[in-house]
């Protein structure tokens, strides 16, 4: 296959950097005696070079850790196309709803300190939540469905665990088949751009359910409402609680929510659309005020290699404690248990053989997914394209990073299969 000037070079530089340290100061290792084929890693980048080639992709970063080294990291492809810009390994990328798991632990972070509990009534922390009722029709009736949307109240109150699940009956009203509760998400304007986390939630609190709290997973913006409840147990706003807790901690300097202007030209940009048009992306050259929780944070791949690392450690990397490892191993189990997630979300972004644990997928069982996996493993993609899993079985975790909102659907197909068939024990 073609080799691009933009790969061959990050290949050398990455392994002179390999040699020294892996960007992100974890320690290297060699694949094969971590039980990881040289030759199948190879075929990983050139799977995504014929992406870059295809005009499908800018450019990827793929890393794999396993029993606690990085044994692969490389990039292919362009930061900017149009500059003829290579891409680095330690690129920074939108994150996208790879923002969740961080919001989560960060979350987790507070039930440990027990200043939230998770069987914890949400409306305890936000009063707006008192009044909130449930769509008498689930979603509140067929697509199209003219009219107002009949509701009745809750069976019982959204709990601060139905927020980590995606349980609570909220929705993502910018994603998926338009139903009632969905357009009414859009109609009120909670996705035009809000100066805080506190005007979104606010917004969503004024709209019905589309579920009885605990009665389907749906995915959603219950992320964004769980980051405004540690914003008020805390005091702080969430970016700054996600850089105490997790970020810092971590030494996950790369991820953040505001790009610095020194950093910009760090930042991958993706491809245009047959038309021209750029897809739907993030702008790391505006500030926000709008921390979320569903999204929103900029990262690189070395840095998202030591929060998996943290994970698969149990809560610890380099003799320092993000979480309990009992709390880890809570949030890597699935907290569904009969609900069911057979919503139109439930059925792509889960599918047969997968839970929710908090904050994660988890895998229940070989063989009933189409996607390669190992029982146990958990993970999660964002939106323009990145993905990851941890392995616990394995002692294993891998990172994906692309900026390229319009294949994400190819790339949650590809990338299971990518990391599992690097295995050789």
């Amino acid at each position: 296959m073609k080799t691009t000037l933009a790969t061959a070079a990050i290949a050398f530089l990455c392994h002179g950097a390999m040699a020294q340290g892996t960007p992100g100061g974890l320690p290297p290792g060699d694949p094969e005696s971590a039980g990881v084929s040289r030759e199948r890693l190879q075929h990983v980048m050139q799977i995504l070079e014929g992406e870059v080639n295809a005009g499908r992709l800018a450019g990827a970063v793929f890393g794999l850790e396993r029993h606690g080294k990085v044994v692969w990291l490389q990039a292919t492809g362009y930061r900017d196309k149009a500059a003829h810009a290579p891409l680095a390994v330690d690129a920074l990328f939108p994150l996208a709803s790879m923002t969740k798991p961080i919001a989560s632990v960060a979350a987790m972070t507070l039930v440990e300190q027990g200043k939230i509990a998770l069987r914890d009534p949400l409306s305890k922390y936000l009063p707006a939540f008192k009044g909130v009722r449930a769509a008498k029709e689930p979603q509140g009736g067929a697509p199209g469905t003219p009219g107002p949307i009949a509701t009745e109240p809750l069976a019982r109150p959204i709990t601060i665990q139905d927020l980590l699940r995606h349980t609570a009956g909220l929705v993502s009203g910018n994603l998926f088949t338009r139903t009632p509760v969905r357009a009414a998400y859009i109609d009120a304007g909670v996705y035009r751009e809000p100066e805080t986390l506190a005007e979104e939630v606010d917004k969503i609190a004024t709209l019905p359910l589309a579920y009885q709290p605990g009665t389907r997973w749906d995915y959603s913006q219950s992320v964004d409402v769980l980051a405004r409840v540690v914003e008020v147990v805390s005091g702080k706003s969430f970016d700054q609680v996600v850089a105490e807790t997790v970020t810092g901690p971590l030494k996950m300097s790369d991820t953040t929510y505001n790009v610095s202007e020194a950093n910009q030209p760090r930042v991958a940009q993706p491809l245009p659309l047959p038309n021209g048009a750029l897809p739907p992306h993030q702008d790391t050259t505006k500030t926000t005020g709008h921390f979320q929780g569903n999204s929103g944070l900029v990262g690189s791949a070395p840095d998202y290699l030591r929060f998996m690392a943290m994970l698969l450690g149990r809560g610890t990397l380099d003799e320092v404690r993000v979480l309990g490892g009992g709390t880890v191993d809570l949030m890597r189990s699935d907290a569904l248990g009969p609900i069911p997630h057979d919503t139109e979300s439930g059925e792509y972004l889960l599918g047969a053989g997968y839970g929710f644990g908090l904050g994660f997928s988890v895998r229940l069982a070989d063989g009933e997914s189409a996607w390669e996996g190992t029982k146990g493993a958990f993970g999660w993609g964002g939106a323009y394209g990145t993905q990851f899993v941890v392995d616990p079985a394995r002692d294993m975790a891998a990172v994906l990073m692309v900026n390229q909102l319009n294949q994400f659907p190819h790339i949650l197909e590809l990338f299971n299969t990518l990391v599992y068939q690097t295995m050789t024990d």
